[in-house]
């Protein structure tokens, strides 16, 4: 069995090279994988783009407040351990590190037992609270996808079908909005449900080559969504509803991109990888039970 630590990774945020150092050792000898980077634009990079079972930072860098990165991380889904470093910090000061989701605040200057002590018992914790997310998460996925092929099975409308599998996919992927389009003819798309920030879309039909939805249409593949990147009729709508990211999935029925199923955030840049994982794997179960409601193509 691995211990917590051997399938962690550990990114360390701090231009002291002599506590990096220490804190990149120790972390190797519990079995991670540490990430070592000076800056707060170096270190927001690095969560941008993989997940860390902990993340110790610096509070003062040289382009900023280390501490921000607790926000940047749950923003980009990972419910990592936070540890600020600090020379000198008041009880208020750490009082208030607690407050904003630091899991543990260590003073400088490090003492290589403590690190060990307190690196391990931080790295248990974040897997700890890894695996019940993950069952969650397991078990949420489990219920969508049976209450969306059983209300196939019975026979519910299209629409119905729609609304819950777009309520579901705000609730699985924690987002303000969801829609559910159809496509009505071989070149329109109309919403058949849009949830949350994306009401106003509900009931629309819009041209496959007027909008981001049309593009995962077209390629048969994920689109990830950013207002700034996009043409400028899904710019100005994604500006009228508050709309800072989204993510598209085909629905692909006997290999036919039929419709799609989308989330949007208020957030900007939002979603990972993970994210378009997850979604992939609704799509493909709402894939399943539209093939019981749609008839073959003649």
């Amino acid at each position: 069995m691995e211990s917590p630590a051997q399938r962690a990774a550990v990114l360390v945020v701090d231009p002291d090279t002599a506590s990096s150092s220490l804190i990149s050792r120790i972390a190797e000898n519990l079995g991670a994988l540490p990430a070592v980077v000076r800056t707060l634009a170096e270190a927001s990079a690095q969560i941008g783009s993989r997940s860390f079972a902990a993340v110790v930072a610096e509070c003062e860098l040289p382009d900023g407040d280390g501490t921000s990165l607790i926000d940047l991380a749950r923003q980009h889904g990972l419910s990592a351990g936070f540890v600020a470093l600090s020379s000198a910090p008041t009880l208020n000061a750490s009082l208030a590190l607690m407050r904003a989701g630091a899991m543990d605040c260590w003073v400088k200057p490090l003492e290589a037992d403590r690190v060990v002590e307190r690196l391990r018992a931080v790295l248990e914790r974040s897997a700890a609270a890894s695996d019940g997310s993950r069952l969650q998460l397991a078990l949420m996925q489990s219920a969508a996808c049976r209450d969306i092929l059983r209300a196939a099975l019975d026979r519910r409308p299209l629409n119905d079908l729609a609304e819950r599998s777009a309520s579901w996919a705000m609730k699985l992927l924690a987002c303000e909005g969801a829609t559910f389009t159809y496509r009505t003819a071989e070149a329109e798309i109309e919403y058949l449900a849009a949830l949350g920030g994306a009401a106003t879309m509900k009931g629309r039909k819009l041209a496959v080559s007027d909008s981001s939805t049309g593009e995962a249409l077209a390629r048969a593949a994920p689109v990830i969504f950013d207002p700034l990147q996009a043409p400028p009729a899904s710019r100005a709508r994604a500006e009228r509803d508050g709309v800072r990211s989204g993510l598209i999935v085909p629905l692909l029925v006997r290999d036919l991109p039929c419709g799609t199923i989308g989330v949007t955030s208020g957030r900007p840049q939002w979603f990972s990888q993970d994210h378009v994982n997850l979604l992939v794997a609704l799509a493909e179960y709402i894939a399943e039970a539209l093939e019981l409601l749609v008839p073959p193509r003649q």
